[in-house]
């Protein structure tokens, strides 16, 4: 009796300290970029598009005078920060040339910190919303700039979003995944857990998302079972094998949200693809060197401008 209730402590402490590290890597991005919001200079649009009303930000890095800005639409993270917030300073690294769109979640106020997400935030935060809005910004968008060559970038939740997008809109130029991959949630989540010794507690979470999918009132991980059981299953690699633009992947050596083998599998079965495995730095780019976000986004900039 000892001995079982010790082994489901230590599986407790081994999902909590799972949860904690995520909470701990998002609640320090999101200082930062609270710190840099102040100098962002985004600007805002509101189009309604039959029921639904996008918000949409915009941001225009430095580009020579004699060149036109290429036209870039970005899906970023999970969770509900505005982008008002955190799309400038996330771009900073990203030194010239860009003219950035991306779509605020429903839900979201502007300059919110995503600390604590509204009930509307919620109740329509699942995959196949927040992939159906965004098809529809990036139509939007692609109104506005008719002449304009389209790329696309995804950081993180964002990633796989942005791989259907570029499946559905086979105009889209070029594609940069950051701290995504192509495996899906459940099998990534698997491997995190296994790591470190906790894959039983993680079935038995995955066990309760699968009993009662639909529950947005209950939480597992920090999200609702309705968000979980729209991702958990969701496999990019079927949108993946269709793309035949040229596909970007970066990810932190030591990322420790998305297992680094799921990017390499997206880069295996990508007929057109880089693959960056940035040394030393885990999912938000934090290395012992410090942030290396700049430097990523850099990176990125010189593979969408080449």
């Amino acid at each position: 009796m000892v001995k079982s209730h010790q082994k489901r402590t230590l599986g407790f402490r081994v999902a909590a300290c799972f949860t904690l590290l995520v909470l701990l890597a998002s609640c320090g991005t999101k200082l930062q970029y609270l710190g840099q919001a102040f100098a962002s200079d985004s600007k805002a649009q509101s189009l309604s598009v039959g029921e639904d009303v996008l918000k949409i930000f915009s941001i225009r890095t430095e580009a020579e005078s004699s060149k036109t800005p290429i036209t870039v639409f970005y899906v970023g993270g999970s969770g509900c920060t505005s982008l008002s917030v955190y799309l400038a300073p996330y771009f900073l690294g990203a030194v010239s040339g860009l003219e950035v769109f991306s779509l605020d979640k429903t839900g979201v106020s502007k300059g919110d910190l995503g600390l604590s997400c509204s009930v509307d935030f919620w109740n329509k935060y699942t995959y196949d919303e927040i992939l159906r809005r965004n098809l529809l910004a990036l139509e939007a968008i692609r109104t506005q700039r008719p002449d304009s060559q389209i790329m696309l970038v995804g950081t993180s939740e964002g990633g796989p979003i942005v791989i259907d997008m570029a499946a559905q809109a086979q105009d889209i130029v070029k594609v940069a995944v950051i701290g995504a991959g192509g495996m899906t949630q459940r099998k990534e989540l698997e491997l995190l857990f296994e790591r470190r010794g906790g894959l039983p507690q993680f079935q038995a979470i995955a066990a309760r998302i699968d009993a009662d999918p639909n529950n947005t009132a209950a939480f597992e991980l920090g999200y609702p079972h309705t968000y979980w059981s729209s991702v958990l299953d969701r496999d990019p690699s079927r949108s993946l094998k269709t793309l035949r633009m040229p596909v970007l992947l970066v990810i932190g050596a030591n990322d420790d949200n998305v297992p680094v083998s799921s990017a390499r599998f997206a880069h295996s079965i990508l007929p057109n693809s880089r693959l960056i495995e940035w040394p030393n730095a885990n999912h938000v780019f934090e290395a012992q060197t410090g942030n290396q976000r700049p430097a990523v986004l850099a990176a990125v900039t010189a593979f969408l401008t080449e």
